[in-house]
């Protein structure tokens, strides 16, 4: 019964670690952990009276704080609750293990005996010393904050991490297993080195998580669309859709506007705005030459318009065809001063992707020109 009592003791500071850190930014946060660390103490405790002792507790104990977190919070982003749950598990046995390892250690250099079940009393001053020490370790966590649940709902999102969490829960129960009923002191110091060079290996996982996290973050918005993004927010809204919030995306809108008044087509004509649409949407695109027109590109701008990706090429090539195809001489001597790219044999003008790419091309290239005088500029003032 008094082992017993030391397990609740554990059990219930535990619960307080996992349950408080969750529920943060709760207004209800000591009412809601308390519950919910009550309903997990009550839950081990029981498993391990009446069900099993094993190290397997370990894995069911994810499974408890994640039934717990599903009943009790409203968060229901099932992905992160089990990341947290499985992490939260094994950062368990990992400050357990390490408690007792100092436990042992100091017990040694001291010079006192073993704690063993064939001396009750001394195995429960070392339980409670260990419990004293585990708990010590569990109030520095959570007074220091070290735990970044920000990070961990970013980390949930990755396969990588959650095959990592899986793979440090089974070490923790392998591990466990064999250093509890080994009876070799030369294989169990094996195995609690393993178990040391393992908790120190993962940790710095852990802990760099954040980097891991910024890495991630940075390679997503590398190959998000912002223009697409703003697109997709657009949907049905038919003319008026075909503008951007953004002030970099008006700043492309304006310059590709400009391109088109250039070779002689009005900026106000409804094909005209498609057009000019689809090209600031395509250069956005990460490698504008392999993006999928029709899916890709064309796709919001139906969108927005109430139209099939089709009826959007269909209404570019034939203002492009149109426009080429012009008897006017002023309109054909500004295509001829002022155009440089590609002309379809077939249609003799360009095609609307020709096009299209001829001025996301044109513009990057004009930007490139400006940023290096800019730079220049800098470097003579500086110089």
């Amino acid at each position: 019964m008094k082992f017993i009592l030391v397990d609740v003791v554990r059990y219930f500071i535990s619960g307080i670690l996992i349950f408080c850190t969750f529920n943060n930014e709760s207004d209800t946060l000591i009412k809601k952990a308390f519950l919910q660390s009550v309903l997990y103490t009550i839950s081990l405790i029981y498993l391990k009276i009446f069900v099993t002792d094993s190290p397997a507790i370990t894995m069911v104990s994810s499974v408890i704080i994640f039934l717990c977190l599903i009943l009790t919070s409203k968060v229901k982003v099932h992905s992160y609750i089990v990341t947290y749950s499985i992490f939260m598990s094994c950062l368990l046995e990992y400050i357990n293990f390490l408690a007792f390892e100092i436990v042992s250690f100091a017990r040694i250099i001291l010079g006192m005996p073993e704690f063993t079940y064939t001396h009750p009393t001394r195995l429960l001053v070392g339980r409670i010393i260990l419990t004293f020490l585990y708990s010590f370790s569990i109030f520095m966590i959570y007074k220091f904050s070290l735990i970044n649940t920000t990070s961990l709902k970013k980390l949930s999102k990755q396969n990588i991490f959650s095959v990592f969490l899986s793979l440090a829960m089974g070490m923790c129960i392998y591990l466990k297993y064999y250093i509890k009923y080994t009876h070799s002191d030369k294989f169990y110091n094996i195995l609690s080195v393993i178990f040391g060079l393992f908790i120190i290996i993962s940790s710095f996982f852990i802990i760099s998580s954040q980097t891991f996290v910024e890495i991630i973050d940075k390679i997503q918005k590398k190959k998000v669309n912002p223009a697409i993004e703003e697109a997709k927010l657009q949907k049905g809204n038919g003319y008026n859709g075909l503008k951007f919030k953004s002030k970099d995306l008006n700043s492309q809108t304006k310059y590709f506007q400009n391109e088109l008044n250039v070779v002689g087509i009005g900026v106000e004509d409804s094909k005209a705005r498609q057009l000019v649409y689809c090209a600031v949407l395509l250069n956005g695109e990460k490698t504008p030459d392999k993006a999928n027109m029709t899916y890709g590109i064309y796709f919001y701008t139906g969108e927005i318009l109430n139209l099939q990706p089709g009826s959007v090429e269909t209404n570019i090539r034939n203002l492009l065809q149109n426009h080429w195809g012009s008897r006017d001489p002023e309109v054909l001597k500004k295509i001829e001063k002022n155009y440089r790219g590609p002309i379809s044999k077939e249609i003799c003008a360009p095609t609307p992707r020709e096009f299209l790419l001829y001025l996301v091309k044109k513009y990057k290239k004009d930007n490139k020109v400006v940023e290096n005088a800019l730079n220049a500029k800098y470097v003579g003032i500086w110089n």
